[in-house]
């Protein structure tokens, strides 16, 4: 690969897919950093995303990266990790800008580029962490892509700031992050802004909460200091954090939305002063002390602010993926090796196939080895929960889109990376790829036919 020493950009925009993955926002993360003599004017150049495979003007890639466009995950591009054939290479995006930039061996990047090749394989994933916050940061503005990539940027930009600083400044550094904004505090502060009016003495708590905040009281002290300001909440059994303290005043301890949160604060192991190892930096606890630091409190907060939003609305849509599953049609298919389970559902559902592998229906024995979603545009996607090939599937699908009338590659793309194969037809990324001119009735058929091919 070319390397930044044997061209000069000039740069008139970014961009991406829609829905661009954590993979493309470090890339952009560190194009920004480190490359603003090589890419001048990216860091100010405004976004543009396709919602569509190819070129909206019908131009080459070559041909908008020349006219001064740096793309990030568009396929074909110099900042494109995937293979003609779908299948994700031993790189990412943002390894392929640093080694661009010849930055790929600097210590600060190890640890993000090393999480970011994890992430982009459905690796390393926890429920807090930034790349699964991030997906659900979209669902939440699902019209405001620039919104998300400057959320995305605001964590990404305070991080690769903060791992300079970590490796020139270690210790100043860490005492600094150690008096930052606890997620704790950033949720008993959430809990505040947007619970107001359904409690007695809502507006005096959010204003001690942010007040707390802002003299910088140490994160161990606030609900101690509530306690004690608050006589009403003297008797409440939670002690230790002022979130569970005021969620139990709310009469919010037993939401279910507002659990997974408050589980989060008491168990999260990024509340300590010392230095972190691994995915706990890429919590967002770890990230919002860093925007802290580096971006100031109001900024940290506004950034909390739409992580919890987003974490609330997913719990919500998860729940309504429950309810629209019960809808799910089975089938069980003896193939040559073994018997696989299918499911299919006609839904909108942006939950269904994370729903299909939940802890319920493992319970029930239940979870489909492939599940066909549809929605009400027509379009339909081919989910995998573990090694199932599909590559029989992918020819059936395009024998018959072509008998349709349609073009199977402008319709399809069949993915395969190191863990389960998919076959996308609109995907979140190329949500206005054109539909599959099959029924549904047709299209499981040639599902069926395609995994007793190859199964």
């Amino acid at each position: 690969m070319s390397t930044a020493t044997s061209r000069s950009w000039s740069i008139r925009g970014n961009i991406t897919h829609y829905n661009a993955h954590g993979d493309e926002h470090v890339c952009h993360a560190i194009a920004c950093r480190y490359g603003n003599t090589v890419f001048p004017g990216i860091r100010t150049a405004p976004w543009t995303f396709w919602g569509k495979r190819g070129t909206p003007d019908g131009r080459s890639i070559a041909q908008w990266e020349n006219a001064g466009y740096v793309l990030y995950g568009i396929e074909g591009s110099r900042f494109d990790e995937h293979s003609p054939s779908g299948r994700v290479t031993t790189s990412c995006s943002a390894r392929l800008m640093a080694e661009y930039l010849g930055v790929n061996n600097l210590p600060e990047l190890q640890e993000i580029l090393g999480y970011t090749e994890a992430a982009d394989r459905f690796k390393g994933q926890t429920e807090f962490s930034l790349f699964r916050i991030m997906k659900e940061v979209y669902l939440f503005y699902p019209e405001q892509q620039d919104v998300v990539a400057a959320w995305a940027h605001n964590g990404l930009g305070s991080h690769l700031h903060s791992q300079w600083e970590m490796f020139n400044n270690p210790t100043p550094h860490l005492i600094a992050l150690s008096n930052c904004i606890s997620f704790d505090l950033a949720l008993a502060d959430y809990l505040c802004q947007y619970h107001q009016g359904y409690v007695e003495h809502q507006p005096a708590l959010a204003d001690a909460v942010r007040r707390y905040v802002k003299i910088g009281l140490p994160n161990d002290q606030a609900a101690k200091w509530l306690r004690r300001e608050f006589p009403v909440l003297k008797d409440r059994t939670q002690k230790h954090y002022a979130s569970l303290l005021l969620a139990q005043h709310f009469g919010l301890s037993s939401h279910p939305h507002f659990r997974m949160l408050l589980d989060y604060v008491s168990n999260s192991k990024t509340f300590g002063n010392g230095a972190l190892q691994n995915a706990e930096l890429f919590e967002v606890s770890s990230i919002l002390k860093e925007i802290h630091l580096h971006k100031g409190v109001e900024a940290a907060l506004d950034w909390a602010s739409s992580a919890i939003g987003s974490k609330l609305f997913a719990s919500h849509l998860y729940e309504e993926a429950g309810k629209e599953f019960e809808k799910a049609t089975y089938r069980e298919l003896p193939c040559k090796r073994e018997t696989l389970l299918l499911a299919a559902i006609e839904s909108d559902g942006p939950k269904i196939s994370q729903y299909s592998r939940c802890k319920k229906l493992r319970d029930q024995n239940k979870v489909p080895d492939v599940l066909l979603q549809r929605k009400s545009t027509g379009h339909t996607t081919v989910f995998t929960n573990r090694q199932v090939d599909l590559r029989g599937v992918m020819r059936c699908l395009a024998k018959g889109e072509r008998e349709a009338g349609g073009k199977p590659f402008d319709v399809y793309y069949h993915f395969m990376g190191d863990g389960n194969e998919s076959i996308f037809n609109g995907s979140l990324s190329y949500p206005n790829d054109p539909a599959t001119r099959l029924p549904f009735y047709q299209f499981k058929d040639a599902v069926v036919r395609g995994l007793l091919q190859t199964m």
